[in-house]
């Protein structure tokens, strides 16, 4: 077993060295505390009910859903810590993230350099952990994890991965107890999984380790493999839930549609594809997209098989020459095989995200290598460093730009790969409609259809954009396509029976508001689309029930109070109305509307006093509001 070859140093200039990849890591981010939220935010953290409190339910539906297909209970928890802090507020969510990928930055620089002090002469320590710690922290591919606020289960998957990684060699290079040290690996290892099941590979890299650099298969083999068992079934226990989770959200397509051989040819450009990004990070993009009639054996994936089995070969040839080479390279393959494509989750081809871990063994490679061949020549190599963080650090600030917010977010990813796939312009589309965009909306959505495969997402989108515009014929044409594509999707019949309600169809209104609220009997808004239906059907005790489901259901709703409010009254159910609606002005007390329809009420029950000071209460808001 190897002994640690540490270099005698001072301690002040050791951690003033530290410190240079982790401040300019937090400098290069710090403009993503601008950004807003993206893609998948709205779902994850703005329109999630359940990390908005740290009671028991909350935490239960932590550690059991699979929302989104994934199961990351750790993940949750720290979105909820931040709600907790600031709300909705983006920039919290964005500082956490700058923090952790920082922290991690440190934590790589530390963890290099004591890989380093096992293979490599003293003086090339510090220089080795300094050039992989900038590359880990400055790496413009890291960008999508850092900078998508959703995307916090990769830091925090790293941030335990690499501490366990840590407890790991402190177990493998101690001498007598040991006990203490191999359980904090596990548990280090078993948090990475509660972050993201991409940790699952921790096992096999900890054999790797084990064969090289700390030649423990040679000394102690059966240990070595007796030791991992409480790994590789938390790993296997992880892999199970995972799988479960996608296929509970549908997220993995079947073999029709995604062959055998589509997806294994897919895993070696995937090795390559990322090889050339970390080599030349230009053209990055949120979604790179399966191109439009892919063939498994294109030429893109033939030159991918060739290269990774060229490489492989090439590793195996001199393993016993250049050991680094061969087992960065098997690190490289091994995490990234929870990615690479055959096991395919979603419709991308490849992910920005998916290398956060993977690169960490090339970037070492590439530190230790280049402060061993430049050897003495130490100025030459902090010259070469200084440039590559100042490109790398530039390069960071422009890509984290990019998801400013989801307009540039995906015309970015429409300008890299243009008129590929329709999700890209549906995603482009949403942007546009969400910033009220309607006219560019409507030509995207347009886009998106005529790309195809026939999918229900850019219908719905680009029905509620014809809503807005009042072409609610139009719209309702949408609406049956997208039923008629998958008549499970609830939005679909609510957004049906809405148009149908404008259009003063009662009784297709009516149709299609039940079937929303048998398809989602837990969701609020099936009911009050409900209650509007029965309201223009003038039934306002049926309208005045589904509106009370929809309060009972969220509470702190002031339309689902007004809307109640309104039913009682339409039933010349008056105080009742009137009660609601104290309510509501209990709640928004700056709102005039709330005091003329008290006003409104009160004088239909007879209470003329009440109504006018109320509307007395209503003048007053619209004066100051002037």
């Amino acid at each position: 077993m190897p002994s640690e070859n540490r270099e005698n140093l001072n301690p002040f200039r050791f951690w003033k060295t530290a410190l240079i990849p982790v401040l300019l890591t937090f400098t290069a981010y710090l403009s993503i505390m601008t950004n807003g939220f993206v893609w998948d935010d709205e779902k994850i953290i703005r329109d999630n009910l359940y990390i908005r409190f740290l009671d028991g339910q909350s935490i239960h539906w932590m550690f059991t859903t699979f929302f989104m297909g994934n199961w990351t209970p750790l993940t949750w928890l720290s979105l909820a810590l931040d709600y907790k802090i600031a709300g909705l507020d983006p920039r919290v969510y964005h500082f956490t993230n700058i923090f952790f990928h920082s922290l991690n930055t440190g934590l790589v620089f530390f963890l290099s350099f004591r890989i380093l002090s096992l293979v490599s002469e003293k003086d090339r320590l510090v220089p080795g952990a300094l050039l992989t710690a900038l590359l880990f922290g400055l790496h413009p591919l890291h960008v999508e994890s850092a900078a998508w606020a959703a995307e916090r289960k990769d830091l925090l998957c790293g941030l335990f991965f690499l501490l366990s990684v840590w407890a790991y060699l402190d177990y493998a290079l101690t001498i007598g107890s040991r006990r203490v040290k191999y359980l904090a690996c596990l548990g280090f290892f078993a948090l990475a999984l509660m972050s993201k099941p991409m940790a699952i590979t921790l096992p096999v890299v900890f054999l790797i380790l084990d064969y090289w650099p700390l030649g423990r298969f040679k000394s102690h083999p059966i240990l070595v493999l007796k030791d991992k068992i409480p790994f590789f079934a938390l790993s296997l226990l992880t892999a199970v839930l995972a799988f479960s989770a996608q296929s509970d959200a549908d997220a993995m397509p079947n073999l029709e549609k995604m062959p055998v051989d589509i997806r294994l040819m897919n895993v070696f450009h995937s090795i390559v594809f990322y090889l050339m990004k970390v080599a030349a990070p230009v053209n990055l993009a949120a979604f790179y997209p399966f191109p439009i009639g892919l063939k498994p054996f294109s030429a893109g994936n033939l030159i991918g098989l060739v290269l990774t089995l060229l490489i492989s070969l090439a590793c195996f040839l001199w393993r016993k020459q250049w050991p680094a080479l061969a087992t960065a390279w098997i690190f490289y393959l091994v995490t990234l095989a929870p990615v690479s494509g055959f096991f395919q989750v979603g419709s991308q081809m490849a992910a920005d995200r998916y290398t956060y871990l993977p690169t960490l063994g090339l970037f070492l490679l590439l530190g230790g290598f280049t402060a061993s061949a430049l050897g003495q020549r130490r100025a030459l190599f902090y010259q070469l460093s200084a440039l590559v963080g100042t490109v790398l650090w530039v390069m960071t600030i422009l890509q984290a730009g990019i998801w400013k917010n989801s307009i540039t977010l995906w015309e970015r990813v429409a300008a890299v790969t243009p008129n590929v796939s329709a999700m890209t312009y549906t995603n482009l589309a949403a942007a546009y409609q969400g910033a009220e965009m309607w006219d560019q909306a409507l030509s995207t959505y347009f886009v998106a259809i005529s790309l195809g495969p026939k999918e229900t997402a850019p219908h719905e989108g680009k029905g509620l954009v014809l809503m807005k515009k009042g072409m609610l014929d139009q719209a309702a044409l949408e609406f049956k396509t997208e039923i008629s594509l998958d008549s499970k999707i609830a939005s679909a019949h609510k957004n049906l029976s809405m148009t149908y309600q404008r259009l003063g169809n009662g009784e297709g209104a009516l149709a299609e508001a039940k079937e929303g609220v048998k398809l989602e009997p837990n969701i609020p808004d099936s009911y009050s689309v409900l209650g509007g239906a029965h309201f223009i059907l003038n039934q306002p005790d049926q309208a005045a029930e589904a509106f009370q489901k929809a309060l009972n259901l969220d509470p702190d709703n002031d339309n689902y109070l007004f809307n109640l409010a309104t039913a009682y009254e339409s039933g010349n159910r008056y105080y009742e109305a009137a009660q609601v609606l104290q309510k509501a002005a209990a709640r928004r007390t700056q709102d005039p509307a709330i005091y003329e329809k008290l006003a409104e009420v009160f004088e239909k029950s007879g209470r003329k006093d009440l109504a006018e000071i109320a509307m007395e209460r209503a003048r007053f808001l619209q004066g100051k509001h002037l």
